[in-house]
């Protein structure tokens, strides 16, 4: 479909609104070939005057976190600059032309005693960059607008489209704002600009992502594509529109779009509701906003490209394919977002629940899995029940997250499976006693120090307050596993959820996980990013479960930590949740229990107690894992053991 093909008729019907302003179209399909009167004649404002130029390239970082979430490199010293002249009537050069060389950083291109007798001109810059490739760009400008000229991308585009529409016969003095939306409207953009070529352009940061966005069409192994920006200028030029693009150009295109957008899948899990709550640090919040925008620009040029419309109210729900991935885009309210899923392929069943000990009403997905009706809460349990807790501390995040339980709540079971202090300290003292050997045998050689005690010895060591934290902070208790394992009365074990529900087991986790890959055949790490999409609740995208980030302790859901060499990552953490026991995929084979292993204070060998719904895969050791610009923490730091965890329930 050509969205942007037009004739001279069809833009006064489009523009007439405008027409006061522009005085834009003929009567007739005839290209208006003269324009005013006054564009033909010499004009004293520009005879011997300066004309400045500025070329400039934008591209995203690879850290968002950086001082500004985008690239924007000036030309090196060497660039070359032509200013043409351009007929008033054809546009074409006239012959009069001036040049200028770059001659050190932060220096404009500068053309002197010019004389033209036409206002428009032509700017190109052949301009070295930073990584020394060598980048083409255009500009057509008014010299009675601006003396002053910014060349990027997005002019370079718009002086194609200037001249299609001059061919469609354009009045002259609508043609800058015309063309402007015209490139818009062939790039998938939906925010409006203009002034391409001002300096103030640059500071316009919806601009600057634009920018970004369209040069990742072109961006290949550090260097623009130039023989590609060339194409796709014929193209706008001969048809006002990219339908004209070959199809080996439009593919290229869209396979470095989707990449961009694949690594953006982590904006559409978080639920506005979370970041609303979540009391954020500023920084945080707004790193977050920009990436959610960027993500949105970014749709919206890869589904021009790949010949979409944009998204509108009457196609609310519609799904495309992103290329070489598992993902779509999906047309929302607020435009073109990836989500995982594609509508349409399930559809679970949506109800309400009420507990009848606080009244609370919860909603519910109902799936068939396997030919059995399954139904879970689509919320974590809010039940108010022993030591449970607000994430980090904060009531209204209940509202939200849920509440957060010790691992002996969320089974309702019985406080004899915690250790008392004296069995803390019988437990721990050989250590202990090890420890002060240690100290006794080092504290008084010649210059020892603390620092020298803590490398040979280890950190000091307090067993009364370790046991003490051990027992007194349940959020860190130790429990007697083997009784606890007795006191779990099935499979279905009800914990702290309500009569008839049963605490969500590792049997249940895994159907859900088989439920979801069989259906969009899928891997487990696929699948707990759709499992993690929680935006949406009214079809099979996020499957209505509302899986949030709930991880608590010293940190919040989504952070800014400094890592590696003092770059700075968004970190979102994956919630872990309270499940009985269960046996661990890797504990399948026939085991060995170490020789150290104390079965009266550890979990028998090979089990595990919470359930880790994280994208690399629950229970795995690896420490870190980064999908570029995030860090999601799956590593085994022991804290998680004993930290308060969300409670999902599934009806009996």
């Amino acid at each position: 479909m050509n969205y942007f093909k037009m004739s001279s008729k069809f833009i006064c019907s489009v523009v007439m609104p405008l027409a006061l302003m522009f005085a834009a179209c003929s009567t007739d399909d005839k290209p208006i070939a003269g324009g005013s009167a006054e564009e033909t004649g010499v004009y004293a404002d520009i005879k011997d005057i300066t004309l400045r130029a500025a070329a400039y390239r934008v591209l995203a970082n690879s850290d968002p976190l950086q001082d500004s979430a985008f690239t924007i490199e000036g030309f090196r010293p060497g660039s070359i600059a032509w200013l043409y002249e351009l007929d008033s009537t054809s546009f074409a050069e006239t012959g009069v032309s001036y040049s200028d060389t770059l001659r050190q950083d932060g220096d404009n291109f500068s053309f002197k005693n010019v004389a033209l007798e036409s206002p428009y001109v032509l700017v190109r810059v052949l301009g070295r960059n930073d990584d020394d490739s060598w980048d083409n760009l255009v500009a057509i400008a008014d010299v009675r607008k601006t003396k002053k000229v910014t060349l990027n991308l997005l002019t370079t585009f718009k002086t194609a489209l200037w001249r299609y529409l001059a061919k469609e016969g354009v009045a002259h003095d609508s043609l800058d704002f015309l063309s402007e939306s015209a490139a818009l409207e062939a790039l998938g953009i939906t925010d409006g600009f203009n002034g391409f070529e001002s300096g103030e352009i640059l500071e316009n940061k919806k601009y600057i992502m634009t920018e970004a966005a369209v040069s990742t069409m072109f961006y290949r192994l550090g260097e623009t594509e130039w023989n590609s920006v060339d194409s796709v200028k014929s193209v706008l030029e001969r048809n006002g529109s990219l339908d004209e693009l070959d199809s080996a150009t439009r593919k290229r295109f869209m396979s470095r779009l989707s990449r961009e957008l694949s690594w953006k899948w982590w904006i559409s899990r978080m639920n506005h509701d979370v970041l609303d709550s979540s009391e954020l640090e500023e920084e945080v919040l707004s790193v977050y906003k920009e990436e959610f925008a960027y993500s949105k620009v970014l749709a919206g040029v890869y589904m021009r490209v790949a010949g979409e419309g944009f998204c509108t109210k009457s196609r609310e729900g519609d799904a495309v394919k992103l290329a070489d991935t598992s993902m779509y885009l999906v047309c929302r309210s607020e435009g073109w977002r990836i989500e995982m899923g594609e509508a349409g392929k399930v559809h679970p069943e949506n109800g309400t629940m009420t507990d009848s000990r606080d009244g609370r009403t919860y909603r519910t997905v109902t799936y068939n899995i396997d030919g059995k009706m399954q139904t879970w809460m689509a919320e974590n349990l809010k039940y108010e029940y022993g030591k449970s807790r607000c994430l980090d501390d904060k009531d209204r995040r209940c509202e939200v997250y849920g509440r957060l339980y010790t691992w002996r709540d969320a089974l309702a079971l019985d406080s004899s499976i915690v250790w008392t202090k004296e069995e803390c300290e019988e437990y721990y003292r050989p250590g202990f006693e090890e420890y002060e050997a240690c100290v006794a045998k080092y504290q008084d050689w010649p210059n020892v120090d603390s620092a020298t005690l803590d490398y040979r010895c280890g950190s000091p060591w307090d067993l009364s307050a370790t046991c003490e934290e051990a027992t007194v902070d349940e959020r860190k208790a130790k429990y007697k596993y083997q009784m606890a394992m007795e006191m779990i009365d099935s499979v279905n074990h009800q914990g702290v959820c309500p009569d008839g529900w049963h605490v969500a087991t590792a049997d249940d986790w895994n159907g859900l996980y088989k439920y979801v890959g069989d259906a969009f055949n899928v891997g487990k790490k696929e699948v707990v990013m759709y499992l993690l999409q929680s935006e949406y609740t009214d079809g099979p995208v996020g499957f209505g479960l509302r899986l949030l980030p709930t991880w608590e302790g010293h940190h919040t859901s989504l952070q800014i930590e400094w890592e590696q060499a003092g770059n700075r990552f968004l970190n979102v953490y994956a919630p872990i949740y309270a499940v009985p026991f269960y046996k661990e995929d890797w504990a399948d084979g026939d085991l060995e229990t170490p020789e150290d292993y104390d079965s009266k204070y550890e979990p028998p060998y090979g089990y595990d107690n919470r359930w880790f719904v994280d994208v690399t895969g629950y229970g795995i050791l690896d420490g870190w894992a980064r999908y570029e610009t995030m860090y999601i923490r799956s590593g085994f730091d022991y804290e998680w053991l004993f930290m308060n965890m969300p409670v999902r329930c599934v009806k009996n």
